[in-house]
């Protein structure tokens, strides 16, 4: 009898497995209908009260929402042969090889259980993870080359075959733990991430809009809570647009109640905060894809001067018709017109039309009409000197206040420099893989959705001038290389090749100084089109001979982006997109790409990943996904 040893056990997904599961499914599969999945002696059991804390009822909660999905959902599932019990501790790695004991449960099961089995169970038991950390680990493993073969050679939608494996594996031990007098610790915590696994994946597949569905809870949340929501005239939340924000108004010491919300929602995939000494900038991350920022506002300030008394726009605040509190009419464009004015910036059309639709109503008093300059044309420096000027007489902008505002302002923006909120995409590939298209469709997504600046520069960040504008001068030489068709040049030295390469990786480091201090600091995206591996894959195409062990070895000192991607395509299809490259060129430096990035991904801890280009909004969301993993 053969005993596994502790350091033998493989507690990773690795390429070995999914070869296993390869292997067990090349032997068959079969379509089953989701009614199979729980067997008939639970299935017409009464549920029991779900909302009771004892685990046996909370397993009657499990039940509850499995039953629903059976009835309303009617996706297609598929089953094969499966181990039934493939966790960690049933499995030993020896290099390549992978050894799976203990196959006493093995039978028919749905397609990719002992993948979710594996993760959820060692997840929960071993290493203690809530549900929101394992369901953010099975949507980062699915994106794995070798993962994805997998669910592209049998059609899996992954998200179906986890509800299934969730169905199957709490109600098989339902029947378990139901004929067991006391239920030990572990069992308390699978019932309890089962639980919320299961009204995550529900709601999921429900497509409910995870940021609607936060938006309403977090007004719920907020109802004993003194606040105004500026810059909104709709009056019912569910009007609220996709890509709006919400700005609060709120007492530094109720920030408390959105931090609690946003730990205890299973809507939210992850969040990010940004604190500074008169606010907090929330983004949120929904499950769905959806998106959310919420700026929680404790001083009306512009730079070090205050201009607005949040106290008494808290007092005037009422509730609208929908229970919402919204500030006297007065105070909101008071507000609208200091923020822009003061960021030397037009109050947007939609803002002006709101203000001479309500400037004659009896709500509105004297300062509110005094506001009609900056709600009109006019000179926008004028208007800010001249508003400027006025805010400094404003007594919190007088003496002590004042020094105090500029040194909180000075610690702002020492925060606002080393914020994390800035990441970098590279996006390489041939010739006919759909880099630019996929680039510009992605700077969209991130503007309109994520309200994020972009910026995008090709291969380098090109402080220093490319060689040739030393001869031709910077416009002739830039033409010239945009003209020429790649991997055209003549050069055979490998002594000019070397000097030409570390002329450009100086760029690299200086650059990249100059990169962050101009566009990252401020919380810009920068996106590559094509960048350093360029150098090892296909030195050709910069005119370069190069040996690819020694342009590997110089990556290591390289700025590594947060998420790398590769965009490749069958060679057939990228000919009938540009025939600038000839087809064994194109299945060649793809070979050699993907080979890197697949190294790259086992060397380092940012993201490199191969994208087979096929359709564009596949692509394009996975892209996100790795976008909003990485943020």
């Amino acid at each position: 009898m053969y005993e596994l040893k502790i350091n033998e056990s493989s507690k990773e997904w690795t390429a070995a497995h999914s070869n296993f599961l390869a292997e067990i499914y090349s032997w068959g599969n079969r379509e089953i209908d989701m009614h199979s999945l729980i067997p008939e002696n639970i299935l017409n059991v009464d549920c029991v009260d779900p909302e009771a804390r004892n685990p046996l009822k909370q397993l009657g909660k499990c039940l509850t929402i499995s039953k629903g999905l059976i009835e309303k959902q009617a996706f297609e599932l598929k089953a094969a042969f499966g181990h039934g019990d493939f966790c960690p501790w049933n499995t030993a790695l020896k290099g390549a090889k992978l050894q799976v004991l203990d196959w006493e449960l093995a039978g028919d099961y749905p397609m990719l259980y002992d993948f979710f089995h594996f993760v959820v169970q060692h997840e929960i038991l071993n290493t203690g993870s809530s549900a929101r950390a394992i369901f953010r680990m099975m949507r980062d493993l699915v994106c794995r080359e070798d993962v994805r073969v997998l669910l592209d050679a049998y059609q899996l939608d992954w998200q179906h075959q986890f509800m299934a494996y969730l169905i199957k594996v709490s109600t098989y031990y339902s029947e378990v733990y139901a004929h067991q007098s006391s239920l030990h610790l572990q069992a308390f915590r699978l019932i309890e991430v089962w639980t919320q696994l299961l009204e995550l994946g529900n709601a999921y597949l429900q497509k409910a809009n995870f940021r609607k569905q936060f938006i309403r809870s977090l007004f719920e949340e907020l109802a004993d809570t003194d606040y105004a929501l500026m810059k909104f005239f709709e009056e019912d939340i569910e009007l609220l647009k996709d890509e709006s924000d919400l700005d609060f108004f709120m007492r530094k010491e109720d920030f408390a109640k959105l931090h609690e919300l946003l730990s205890s929602s299973m809507l939210v995939s992850h969040s990010r905060i940004n604190t500074y000494s008169y606010m907090q900038s929330l983004e949120l991350f929904f499950w769905d894809g959806s998106f959310l920022s919420i700026d929680l506002i404790s001083k009306l300030k512009r730079r070090s001067l205050e201009y607005l008394c949040i106290d008494e726009v808290l007092e005037q605040a009422q509730c609208n018709a929908f229970g919402i509190k919204v500030p006297a009419a007065q105070d909101n464009f008071r507000y609208i017109a200091y923020f822009y004015t003061l960021n030397g910036a037009e109050v947007p059309q939609h803002y002006k039309a709101a203000f001479w639709h309500n400037h004659k109503s009896k709500t509105f008093d004297k300062r509110a009409k005094e506001l009609k300059p900056y709600f009109s044309a006019g000179d926008l420096k004028i208007k800010e000197e001249k508003l400027g000027a006025e805010i400094r007489t404003f007594p919190q902008n007088q003496g002590f206040s004042a020094k105090k505002n500029q040194f909180l302002y000075l610690i702002d923006r020492i925060r606002k420099a080393v914020r994390r909120d800035s990441l970098t995409l590279t996006f390489s590939g041939v010739d006919g893989a759909g880099k630019s298209t996929v680039i510009s469709r992605l700077k969209d997504r991130l503007e309109k959705k994520y309200r994020k600046q972009v910026v995008i520069l090709r291969h380098r960040p090109s402080l220093l001038p490319i060689l040739s504008s030393f001869l031709y001068g910077k416009e002739k030489a830039e033409r010239a290389a945009a003209e020429r068709l790649p991997r055209q040049g003549n050069n055979r030295s490998y002594l000019f090749s070397y000097l030409r390469f570390f002329y450009y990786l100086l760029d690299y480091f200086v650059g990249e100084a100059f990169i962050w201090f101009r566009h990252r600091r401020r919380g810009k995206v920068i996106l590559y089109d094509r960048y350093y591996f360029d150098f090892i894959s296909d030195p050709k195409r910069s005119n370069l001979r190069l040996h690819r062990s020694f342009t590997k070895f110089m990556y290591r000192w390289i700025k590594k982006a947060e998420v790398n991607v590769f965009l490749y395509a069958p060679v057939e299809e990228i000919l009938a997109r540009k025939q600038e490259l000839k087809a064994p060129e194109i299945a060649s430096l793809s070979h050699s790409y993907r080979e890197l990035f697949e190294e790259f991904q086992r060397s380092y801890k940012q993201s490199y990943v191969n994208l087979n280009n096929l359709d564009l909004e596949e692509s394009l969301d996975l892209i996100e996904t790795l976008y909003v993993k990485a943020a």
